[in-house]
């Protein structure tokens, strides 16, 4: 048996409870630890590293004003299956992303998620709103 079991977050408590046989379980989450998404835990140094001449030539390479003030979202409207409510959250989230930026007149930089096509939800969001002030990439 492992001295600690690393997770990303409580839900995999939960799946490890339902999962496994309740003796094991047991045993399991005793030694269970939440550590987050590992898998992000360069950003906070790439963040750190990225200097305001770094920034310039990206935004120009990009189309983007330098000047000008910017939200980044990466989009994660992809479908998981059993779960047929994932994709109406994320659309939900996505929409208001875009919404507040209008209404604020800030530029977005969308970056869709590595499984997300051109999906008609990218396609009908591009038609909504200004596309000088939407940026893929």
């Amino acid at each position: 048996m492992p001295t600690i079991l690393a997770v990303m977050s409580e839900d995999c408590r939960n799946t490890l409870e339902k999962e496994l046989d309740s003796n094991l379980s047991n045993l399991l989450s005793k030694s269970l630890k939440v550590v987050g998404w590992t898998a992000f835990d360069d950003y906070a140094y790439l963040k750190s590293t990225f200097s305001a001449e770094k920034r310039h030539p990206l935004l120009v390479k990009l189309g983007i004003n330098p000047g000008s003030e910017i939200v980044f979202h990466a989009t994660q409207n992809v479908y998981i299956e059993n779960n047929p409510n994932f994709l109406n959250y994320e659309r939900r989230v996505t929409e208001a992303v875009f919404r507040i930026a209008n209404d604020l007149g800030i530029n977005l930089v969308v970056k869709p998620h590595p499984k997300e096509e051109k999906t008609h939800l990218v396609l009908e969001l591009q038609k909504n709103w200004p596309i000088d002030m939407v940026t893929f990439i």
